[in-house]
C-alpha cells in the first residue's frame, strides 16, 4: 500500500496484477534502496510499522515533528522512528545487473503507466469519491474500480471504516 498524501487523488483498488506481481517479487525498484537516501523504519501510535525514504536525518525529523508522515494503515500522524539494524554495505561486484536500482525516469514511467492504467479501467467519481467508497463498501451499489478525490480527513474516515485507499501517482507536470 502507499502512503497516503494529504489531497493526493485517492484510488480504491490495488496495483493492477501485472505490477503487483513485479513489487512482490522485487523487480523494476520495488522495495529497492535509492541512492543517497535514508529508509527509515516508523511506527505509529497503534503499533503499525512501516518503512518511509527520507532525503537526510534532518528531514525525516522535520516530518515527523510537523505531522508529515502518516500510517499508510491507519492514518494516523502520530509516527515514531522504530528501532533498525544498521545496513551492511555490499562491494558492487557482488550485485547483479537485475539487482541495480532503477532510474528515476524509469520510477516516473512506471508511475505513469500504473496511472494510466487505472484511468482507463476505473471510473473517475472525483469529488464523490468517499461517498461512492461507503456506498460500495456498505452493499449499496455494485462494486467497481473507482478513482477520485478526497482530503486527508476523508481518507482516515474511510480507514476507519474499513475501507482500503490508496493514493494514485501524478499527473506529471510533462503528461499535460
Amino acid at each position: 500500500m502507499f502512503g497516503i498524501v494529504r489531497n493526493a487523488p485517492i484510488l480504491l483498488r490495488m496495483l493492477p496484477p501485472k505490477l503487483a506481481k513485479d513489487a512482490q517479487r522485487g523487480k523494476q525498484g520495488f522495495g529497492r534502496e535509492t541512492e543517497g537516501m535514508i529508509k527509515y523504519d516508523l511506527r505509529c501510535n497503534q503499533g503499525h510499522t512501516f518503512e518511509a525514504w527520507f532525503r537526510d536525518s534532518a528531514t525525516c525529523d522535520d516530518q515527523l515533528a510537523g505531522g508529515e508522515v502518516v500510517c499508510p494503515q491507519c492514518a494516523s500522524a502520530t509516527v515514531q522512528k522504530a528501532l533498525m539494524a544498521p545496513k551492511v554495505a555490499k562491494s558492487q561486484a557482488s550485485e547483479t545487473s537485475e539487482q541495480q536500482v532503477m532510474t528515476m525516469a524509469q520510477k516516473m514511467q512506471l508511475l505513469r503507466e500504473f496511472r494510466r492504467h487505472v484511468e482507463q479501467n476505473s471510473d473517475n467519481v472525483g469529488a464523490d469519491f468517499p461517498e461512492e467508497a461507503r456506498r460500495m463498501h456498505y452493499g449499496e451499489v455494485e462494486h467497481r474500480n473507482i478513482y477520485g478525490e478526497a482530503n486527508f480527513t476523508e481518507v482516515k474516515e474511510l480507514i476507519d471504516e474499513g475501507i482500503e485507499v490508496t493514493p494514485l501517482p501524478g499527473p506529471f507536470r510533462d503528461d499535460a
